[in-house]
């Protein structure tokens, strides 16, 4: 074996461990940033999600803690995908069994940063 063929040997576990972690380096690249408000008055729920129709329940897929102002902020990294999502709240009944129920349905279309803005006036709690 000539020295050029060892040299190569010795690079290419670096090369393939590079060409490995490329994909996550691209995609992470190209993640973008969400910023999903929602602002409503008379909610004092501490935490609501929004998740996704699931038969006859929802699979949650992010969180927000109530702010100060009273809105909700979503924020990450990661794009959505286009489709209906829900805001969610967790409610307990009279026989302390915990129920998630959708507050509103709303469209992503697109955009990853937006504010919807709710009269809650008529909403029974």
């Amino acid at each position: 074996m000539t020295a050029t063929h060892n040299a190569m040997q010795k690079k290419n576990p670096l090369f393939f461990a590079v060409l490995a972690y490329l994909p996550l380096l691209c995609g992470t690249l190209r993640a973008q940033n969400y910023e999903i408000t929602l602002c409503t008055e008379k909610m004092n729920d501490s935490v609501i999600y929004i998740g996704q129709h699931f038969r006859d329940d929802f699979i949650l897929l992010d969180s927000a803690a109530r702010r100060p102002d009273g809105s909700y902020l979503f924020k990450g990294k990661r794009a959505w995908q286009r489709g209906i999502y829900a805001f969610v709240r967790r409610e307990v009944n009279k026989r302390k069994e915990k129920k998630l129920v959708g507050l509103t349905d709303f469209a992503i279309d697109g955009s990853q940063k937006f504010t919807i803005v709710a009269d809650s006036a008529n909403i029974i709690f």
